[in-house]
């Protein structure tokens, strides 16, 4: 699960509960956030305890010991994750609209401004120590290291596993994503000359596609006859307005003849 605003979460969480059974994620957020209001590991390591033991009745100090100390372990290398104004070129923003396809377009967004945040938005305390060749090699790449279902989610669209994989194909084939060894995603077509940006503030998960949509507000599709595109208008909105002119003329004609010769015996 892709979270841009853990402060956010993290207070939802102390409200309602665990998203799913003893979740580490859901913990480990937790400690993140005792960390960031201040205080030390012990304190956290007892909000933890209090929280678990107020919403799962059956919770084991001993059993549970684990999840406990794992989460203390991330809070101690990483940050809490706050959401931060992410810059989108135009450049970018014309890259994914000729795509004209808005499924497309709104899934290569959300990976576009996942990984613009995790580039320039880390949570680790400590880096790696890595060699001056390797910095460079990297400088200018961009990953998302989330799953395709999470990419999809926040990108409010519902697909088969089959055209999950022909959307992954296809993004492949226009060398706009690759996929990686080890279940990344590479973002080929990131502007790095800091061309005209367009600034995209994502302040929670929810608002991403609404950022995009304030770009460019109306969905479009390609006609199913003629391909050109035109503005998506209902799910069964498929045909530009000439095609759909000669399939009405196509349907009279049909009609017509339908009724001929159901009725000639009347009419001679």
């Amino acid at each position: 699960m892709i979270i841009l605003d853990e402060k956010q979460y993290a207070e939802n969480l102390l409200i309602h509960g665990f998203s799913y059974f003893m979740s580490l994620r859901d913990l480990s957020v937790l400690a993140k956030y005792f960390y960031y209001l201040g205080h030390n590991k012990k304190e956290i390591e007892c909000n933890l305890i209090k929280f678990c033991q107020k919403y799962n009745s059956s919770f084991n100090t001993i059993i549970s010991n684990w999840v406990i100390k794992k989460s203390l372990t991330i809070c101690k290398n990483y940050k809490l994750r706050i959401p931060m104004e992410v810059n989108i070129t135009e450049n970018e923003l014309n890259t994914i609209s000729q795509l004209d396809n808005y499924k497309y377009e709104k899934i290569l967004f959300v990976m576009l401004v996942c990984a613009k945040n995790e580039k320039l938005n880390k949570t680790k305390i400590k880096e790696k120590r890595i060699n001056a060749d390797k910095i460079s090699k990297y400088k200018n790449n961009f990953y998302v290291n989330s799953k395709f279902t999470e990419i999809l989610k926040l990108a409010k669209v519902n697909i088969s596993k089959d055209e999950r994989n022909k959307i992954l194909y296809d993004l492949n084939q226009m060398g706009l994503v690759e996929a990686t060894h080890n279940g990344s995603f590479k973002i080929n077509f990131v502007d790095i000359t800091n061309a005209t940006e367009v600034p995209v503030n994502v302040l929670s998960d929810d608002n991403m596609i609404d950022a995009y949509k304030q770009w460019k507000p109306k969905e479009t599709i390609k006609c199913s006859e003629c391909k050109c595109t035109i503005e998506k208008k209902s799910n069964r909105h498929t045909l530009c307005d000439n095609c759909y002119k000669e399939h009405r003329k196509e349907d009279n004609r049909n009609n017509y003849k339908k009724y001929y010769y159901n009725n000639k015996n009347l009419i001679s």
